[in-house]
């Protein structure tokens, strides 16, 4: 696969993937455990929390997530949850300072350093919000005035100089998935810690980064990550994705997808789908000796010969045997099985995923890449290592 910006294109890709794929295989980073109750019993850190209230060059900021606005005092005040600082007592360097709101967290500045056996950027930010709020209530993460060299370099000179684009620039600039910009930003440090957050916080399959904003304010960067729920058939093929929806292999998952589980026993609905099956095929069986013996009985009635009766039966069986042909013309029997056989329409779909180049649904659904992982460059995406390890203060505002 050629990639327009390589290198972290490739990273950006690979961890897209994880997060938008439920079964994605070789992904390092595992859900974490890092919760305020542990940082607190903790003598190692100093840990300051408060709730304050935004000065008037927030309301930009309120406006843009949703931040509620109330009055106090008969002067409009922009509110905001709380405002944490996680800092590593002396003589280490590891600090997370930001901020949190309903929805949304703003990472102000936060620096790790390499090697450091203190927890990641993404766990401080996870521990942070769910302290407050509910984790699945997150829409937005932004970094603010990002200074990180690799990030704000990528940002300004690969995208901005490419496309001619002047920096500061007024006008927000929307980078969404899976363009090739949008992969490139999210294989950048700032991007890693993001999606190392979204997958340590919900797992893979559960939410995804479904856009990028970067902007300015004055001469300062800052990039929004939008959070979406992942869909339970995000596939790429339109063909893949109506199967599953109206074929009675999709009746389970759809059942999944209405949060019934009690119904989405796979002996259960094989049983039930084998039943429905052999009912369909008596009642279309009977439908069409029903028809047959109507259309004998018409020229009978009519009084016509037997040579006439002969003919319209002939036509009959012709327009049968067409029809049967014309919907059974996909159905081409394997090792002597016949379409009624159990499980030939699933080895039949398994026959197209085949004949469009995937090996498995998995990749039909997800791509082929999704059980790869990106070798070339840096082992950022080595099993055993953690994507946030391979950056020296990954981020320093």
């Amino acid at each position: 696969m050629a990639f327009k910006y390589f290198g972290f294109e490739a990273q950006g890709q690979q961890m897209r993937l994880w997060m938008e794929s439920p079964t994605g295989s070789n992904c390092p980073i595992k859900r974490s455990t890092v919760d305020m109750a542990t940082l607190q019993k903790s003598e190692l850190w100093v840990i300051q929390s408060k709730v304050v209230y935004l000065a008037d060059n927030w309301h930009e900021w309120a406006d843009r997530v949703g931040f509620p606005i109330v009055s106090i005092g008969g002067d409009t005040c922009l509110y905001s949850k709380s405002i944490r600082q996680v800092t590593r007592k002396p003589p280490a360097m590891t600090k997370w300072i930001g901020r949190i709101g309903p929805g949304v967290i703003f990472a102000d500045d936060f620096r790790r350093e390499l090697g450091a056996h203190d927890p990641y950027m993404s766990e401080f930010m996870k521990s942070v919000y769910e302290a407050h709020f509910s984790v699945m209530s997150l829409k937005h993460v932004i970094f603010t005035s990002v200074v990180e060299k690799k990030t704000y370099r990528f940002v300004t000179r690969e995208l901005y100089s490419s496309r001619g684009l002047a920096t500061p620039l007024d006008e927000p600039q929307t980078w969404e998935s899976p363009s090739s910009e949008f992969c490139g930003i999210l294989g950048t440090p700032i991007g890693k810690i993001t999606g190392a957050f979204v997958l340590g916080t919900y797992g893979q399959g559960i939410k995804r980064i479904a856009r990028i904003v970067t902007f300015y304010t004055d001469y300062a960067l800052h990039m929004q990550f939008d959070l979406e729920n992942v869909k339970l058939y995000n596939l790429q093929n339109p063909w893949i994705h109506r199967y599953l929806r109206d074929s009675f292999y999709g009746r389970p998952m759809r059942n999944c997808e209405c949060n019934a589980p009690s119904l989405c026993s796979k002996a259960k609905d094989k049983d039930d789908c084998e039943h429905k099956r052999a009912l369909c095929r008596s009642v279309l069986l009977c439908l069409s000796e029903t028809c047959i013996c109507c259309l004998l009985s018409i020229p009978i009635m009519a009084g016509l010969t037997n040579s006439a009766i002969i003919v319209i039966v002939l036509v009959v069986c012709l327009a049968v045997t067409a029809l049967g042909a014309s919907l059974f013309k996909h159905y081409k029997p394997a090792d002597g099985e016949t379409p009624f056989s159990p499980g030939y329409e699933q080895k039949l779909y398994m026959a197209e995923v085949r004949a469009r180049g995937f090996e498995t649904l998995q990749q039909a659904c997800w791509g082929r890449d999704v059980e790869s992982r990106y070798v070339p460059g840096p082992s950022y995406y080595r099993p055993h290592i953690h994507p946030e390890d391979t950056n020296t203060n990954t981020a320093s505002f």
